[in-house]
């Protein structure tokens, strides 16, 4: 991890960031604060905020990438840095981007939704993410989203999708237990349906252990935890399938996997 060891953690409790930390370590530093704002009294979050600012680039970005912006911008929002320019401007390139997957479009409707919640734009967007879906007859792809139109679906994407609709509090609830329900399905499992390690991929069909992605795994759990009532009713449901041999998603495990990975040869992260 890249703000990992003592040297670094040092340097970053003293708010040179820049010395230390890429721009997407400050990133994901700062976004921990959307998951437990008590931490914000360990650091100087203010100099984290300032460091992220600088590195905008002229057109409005960072990185020229949507994923990087859209998270930037969210931060901003959360730590009442909405009325700058670097986020006016910020939210205006986000308005020009012409989204090419199901990846783009959602994060865009994250952002349009930060400042304009009922905007027709933003309408639009929502209409068409909810477009992609997949809808057929197998229950293992039936309500996931894939890379676009078409495309079979896949956890990262469906993730994406529904955190989402999630943010703009979209009502159709059916189409939020579907994304949740392809999510449950798709967690690593045997064909006995016990949890492998209770991790998630990014793409699906690839063989556990090869593909599992820390990233995703953190980020559903996450989800998972904010929509407790949801997953444990969705699941409920799944349960009555007689054919199926189900477990309830097992946080432990997940926590479990995520906490072998971590590599305490280097800087412990």
């Amino acid at each position: 991890m890249v703000w990992g060891g003592r040297a670094k953690v040092y340097r970053l409790q003293s708010g040179n960031f820049s010395a230390s930390l890429s721009l997407f370590g400050v990133l994901t530093f700062l976004g921990l604060f959307l998951i437990s704002p008590s931490l914000a009294q360990a650091v100087n979050v203010e100099a984290g905020l300032d460091f992220v600012a600088g590195q905008q680039q002229k057109n409005g970005s960072w990185n020229n990438r949507v994923r990087d912006s859209v998270e930037i911008l969210k931060a901003l929002k959360y730590f009442g840095r909405d009325n700058t320019k670097t986020f006016d401007i910020g939210v205006g390139w986000m308005r020009a981007v012409q989204p090419e997957n199901t990846d783009m479009l959602a994060r865009k409707i994250e952002a349009l939704n930060l400042v304009q919640p009922s905007s027709a734009e933003l309408q639009r967007l929502i209409t068409e993410l909810v477009k992609r879906r997949v809808i057929s007859n197998n229950l293992l792809t039936y309500g996931g989203w894939g890379e676009k139109s078409g495309y079979s679906p896949d956890p990262l994407n469906t993730y994406l999708a529904v955190r989402a609709l999630l943010a703009v509090r979209y009502t159709d609830q059916l189409v939020l237990d579907r994304g949740f329900t392809y999510l449950i399905w798709h967690q690593n499992t045997t064909a006995e349906g016990t949890s492998v390690s209770g991790s998630w991929n990014i793409f699906a069909g690839v063989t556990p252990r090869t593909k599992e992605s820390t990233y995703l795994t953190a980020a559903i759990l996450s989800l998972f935890s904010d929509e407790k009532a949801r997953v444990d009713r969705v699941f409920s449901s799944l349960a009555g399938y007689a054919r199926m041999s189900l477990q309830t998603p097992s946080v432990p495990r997940s926590i479990n996997w995520l906490l072998s990975t971590q590599n305490f040869t280097t800087d412990g992260g």
